[in-house]
């Protein structure tokens, strides 16, 4: 267990748990961060023992009573079977708890269990997304039901999907934020249940605002009239301000998700695991950038190989500038394969595989790129006959990154705007196609303005990689953790050549409108991101002298 947090009430707590033990068949108490959907603080989180005869849900006013006198800190108490029931089967709120909380009190059987019955981080990290992700393409399938009702003006019938996928949200938020589901049918009691862990929410349904209170009331009333609609009046654009609750909604789920899903694996990184011995971890360090270089270089004809950054999550990922003297086709996705084998599926690497001629001939962003790396990076194989060193690194002008940029938000904004025009009209195959380019054009341009660097390969899942050495959110906008999460990239992904063998549209409507949407929050998100550096930018150099 992690012992990071620093509480400076932690004392007067350990003191409220021994009043507790007088009464509470405790098997622990921890104490761990919240730090999520605007919640700032620490949880209590109070452990019954397995056999305990007692009702966790009964037990909150006896608690109440001892810890009002306490340090304000929301507290859950559970049994400890639903603990590791739920941590196993995909809670990534149990997951967070689990790789850091500190014990304010914990006996034998706390241990023993914990030790024998919960399986290795990775697999319940893998349990944990492929849960939140089903549910997730659960809500946007609703969502796009509720569009669907709408667009065809059957109000009635829009509310009525809006409300289960709020309902469905608020249900997912309960469990990444609380560690249950709550259940509720009734819009403003099951965020009241909620929105002390996640404050957030009271910013979408504002209690105090008549309208949202209206809206609210029509959900409820949607539901309560289901499947004998239209005894209530509903205006259509209430049904417009409810899209736009489940909207934002849908938006802060996925974004507290992520928050949590992030926090863990940054966690994972450094948790040693119950049954695992640290001296016996630290005899057994496995060199894996040899391993990686010996790879390369066993594979391609290779002058030097530099690591340009390196990103833990579940596995060792590393950024590498291979310099050639020959390369291979598919280099850079087979090469990436093998290191992945190699490694036992402990590293992944992405490769900007270039002859080395390039660095001569090369001028501007490209050869800034290149001497960057060469002097910053790390050397992980240099052959003793390859020249690489130059004189000082130049600064670099981003005027030329801007130009590109510029050329690229002409051909993505063309392109929006031809889709605009044929939007229900468009062939499948071919919409796909324009999003694909638009895309890669948004990719082209961030790689550039952001590393000076241009790709010589253009797979769009590899453009999306290259995103991630300087913003790792980029590319969870194109998941692929859930089958249809695979299917709808595959969509994005097709090459232009695919047009020249394309017959009947077969594609699911629902995929498409779910990689529309996708592509929507992707642009967004990337315009915001641009628009920060360029902002940067230029504040650093108008503080130039």
């Amino acid at each position: 267990m992690s012992s990071a947090i620093q509480f400076q009430d932690q004392k007067e707590l350990e003191n409220a748990v021994r009043e507790l033990q007088s009464f509470m068949d405790i098997t622990a108490v921890t104490l761990h961060e919240a730090e999520t959907a605007g919640k700032i603080g620490y949880i209590l989180t109070i452990i019954l023992r397995e056999d305990s005869q007692q009702i966790a849900s009964e037990m909150y006013e006896w608690a109440d009573k001892v810890l009002k006198k306490y340090p304000s800190v929301p507290y859950v108490i559970i049994n400890l079977w639903d603990v590791l029931h739920r941590l196993k089967h995909g809670s990534l709120y149990y997951l967070k708890w689990y790789l850091s909380n500190i014990s304010l009190f914990k006996n034998e059987e706390f241990d023993f269990k914990i030790k024998k019955d919960i399986p290795t981080v990775s697999v319940l990290l893998k349990k944990a997304v492929k849960k939140n992700s089903g549910l997730l393409a659960k809500s946007e399938s609703l969502r796009r039901g509720s569009q669907h009702y709408e667009g065809t003006n059957n109000h009635y019938m829009a509310l009525y999907t809006i409300h289960q996928a709020v309902n469905l949200l608020f249900g997912i938020i309960g469990e990444l934020v609380m560690g249950k589901s709550h259940s509720n049918h009734y819009t403003l009691e099951h965020l009241n249940t909620i929105k002390d862990y996640a404050p957030i929410l009271k910013q979408v349904f504002n209690t105090d605002h008549d309208k949202d209170k209206e809206i609210a009331d029509l959900l409820d009333r949607a539901r309560i009239e289901f499947p004998y609609g239209g005894k209530t009046k509903i205006k259509k654009d209430r049904v417009k301000e409810a899209q736009k609750k489940l909207y934002r909604i849908l938006k802060e789920t996925k974004k507290i998700f992520q928050d949590q899903f992030s926090y863990c694996e940054e966690k994972s990184v450094f948790f040693i695991e119950p049954k695992q011995n640290p001296e016996i971890l630290n005899d057994a360090v496995i060199d894996y950038e040899k391993i990686v270089s010996d790879t390369v270089t066993s594979y391609l004809k290779t002058e030097a190989v530099y690591c340009l950054g390196k990103a833990e999550k579940r596995v060792k990922h590393f950024y590498l500038l291979v310099l050639v003297k020959e390369s291979k086709v598919n280099a850079v996705h087979d090469l990436a394969d093998i290191i992945k084998s190699r490694t036992k599926e402990q590293c992944t690497a992405t490769l900007l595989i270039h002859h080395i001629s390039e660095l001569k001939t090369t001028t501007g962003d490209q050869k800034y790129f290149f001497l960057n790396v060469i002097k910053n990076g790390k050397a992980l194989f240099k052959k003793e006959s390859a020249v690489l060193e130059f004189g000082d690194l130049p600064v670099r002008s981003i005027t030329s990154a801007k130009e590109y940029l510029c050329y690229r938000n002409i051909v993505v904004n063309n392109m929006e705007k031809w889709q605009e025009d044929y939007e229900w009209a468009c062939y499948a195959p071919l919409k796909g196609l324009m999003l694909h380019t638009m895309a890669e054009q948004i990719c082209l341009g961030m790689i550039r303005l952001f590393m000076g660097y241009s790709p010589n390969h253009f797979s769009l899942s590899y453009l999306l990689e290259i995103c991630d050495h300087f913003n790792p959110e980029i590319s969870s906008y194109f998941p692929r953790v859930t089958e249809q999460d695979r299917n709808v990239f595959t969509i994005l992904s097709r090459s232009y050549a695919s047009l020249r063998y394309s017959g009947a549209d077969t594609f699911s409507e629902l995929d498409m409108n779910l990689l529309q949407d996708r592509y929507n929050d992707f642009a967004g998100f990337c315009t915001a991101v641009v628009k920060d550096e360029l902002r940067r930018t230029e504040n650093l150099i108008s503080a130039e002298p």
